[in-house]
């Protein structure tokens, strides 16, 4: 008899929610099959079965958060040419749904592991879950905090509880940055990061993690920059790499890439890791005029940055009242490891790259 423990699949891993089951007590699996599907650090895994054999227990059910080493299955082991082939019986005895259709019935609060689907062998299709979906609105659903929406709250309440969150919001002439969009043929967000890139390779403290169990802090030797990015499935950030030393073009197109894995449920573990900064950005949502929020530190982080849209709003140069483009900013930062000096002194530098962007993008 094999037990079959929840692995580490990503560095620093402690747990993950059980989505979805792929096997059922009696199906007999290869080596490599899948068993089970879950979600961790904000991204999706499918687990392979590590050995041939019978499954002939599976633990915990659908929605469970399991801690890395706690039994999944017990897999009764095969010998001989049986372990290499299947049963008749499919391995994937379980709920018959594509991942668009899952998101959509975790948006709409319907089980899946409750229906029958109408569709081939009895996959549960789309017209499925929004025939449940209208069955159950207005009858006091309840929509669970599950997938990456779980995993960020956890992380963002160990963030209040344990950071001391001083948030500074400020302001910054747009019209250096509007000229290097137009210059390079770019959207602001890789323009801001390479301001803020060079910025952070000249303020360690910021450029840094903390180790809580020591209360020290591990300044980062480059630029690892988290990009928080609004995909279906809640808030994930994808960490662009070295971006002090890339090209502009080349921090635009890995951003891209990023965003549009994040947004497909394509990322991997290792896209998460490792990051020393975070830079969220609402400006590609905003419809309303924001000016300041108080964004969360990303821990184990010292340090995080918001920023708006580009828009003209009433300003002062040179002493004359006029309308020209504002870029509205706010820093978030962890007292115990920075004070008020470092971050006015911060600050001052990322605004005068952002108003004059040349220097940080040659």
């Amino acid at each position: 008899m094999y037990a079959f423990k929840l692995p580490d699949v990503g560095e620093g891993i402690h747990e993950a929610e059980l989505l979805e089951w792929r096997v059922a007590v009696g199906d007999r699996v290869k080596e490599g099959d899948e068993i089970a599907v879950i979600n961790t650090d904000k991204i999706t895994v499918e687990l392979p079965s590590p050995r041939a054999g019978v499954i002939v227990a599976t633990h915990g059910t659908v929605g469970d958060i399991i801690e890395v080493g706690t039994v999944l299955v017990d897999i009764e082991q095969e010998r001989g040419a049986e372990s290499a082939a299947k049963s008749s019986k499919p391995a994937k005895a379980g709920i018959f749904a594509s991942p668009a259709v899952r998101r959509l019935a975790k948006d709409l609060g319907v089980d899946l592991s409750t229906m029958q689907g109408s569709g081939t062998d009895g996959r549960i299709l789309r017209g499925d879950v929004e025939a449940a979906g209208k069955a159950t609105a207005g009858s006091g659903r309840r929509v669970p905090l599950s997938g990456a929406r779980a995993v960020a709250a956890r992380q963002l309440a160990a963030s209040i509880h344990t950071s001391v969150t001083t948030t500074t919001s400020f302001e910054a002439l747009g019209d250096g940055l509007r000229q290097a969009m137009e210059t390079h043929q770019l959207s602001p967000l890789p323009l801001i990061a390479k301001c803020l890139g060079a910025t952070l390779s000249r303020h360690e403290r910021f450029n840094a993690t903390i180790d809580e169990a020591d209360s020290a802090l591990i300044p980062h030797e480059s630029v690892d920059l988290g990009i928080a990015v609004a995909a279906k499935e809640g808030l994930v950030v994808p960490v662009i790499r070295g971006i002090e030393q890339s090209p502009v073009e080349a921090v635009a197109e890995a951003i891209e890439r990023a965003a549009a894995r994040a947004r497909a449920g394509q990322l991997q573990s290792e896209d998460l890791k490792g990051g020393s900064f975070t830079l969220s950005s609402t400006g590609g949502l905003e419809k309303a005029t924001v000016i300041a929020t108080r964004p969360i530190i990303n821990p184990p982080q010292t340090a995080i940055l918001w920023v708006s849209r580009i828009m003209d709003r009433p300003r002062v140069v040179a002493g004359e009242l006029q309308a020209g483009p504002m870029l509205a900013l706010s820093l978030s930062f962890d007292h115990r490891y920075i004070d008020g000096a470092e971050a006015t002194y911060f600050i001052n530098d990322l605004v005068s790259l952002l108003e004059e962007p040349k220097s940080a993008l040659d």
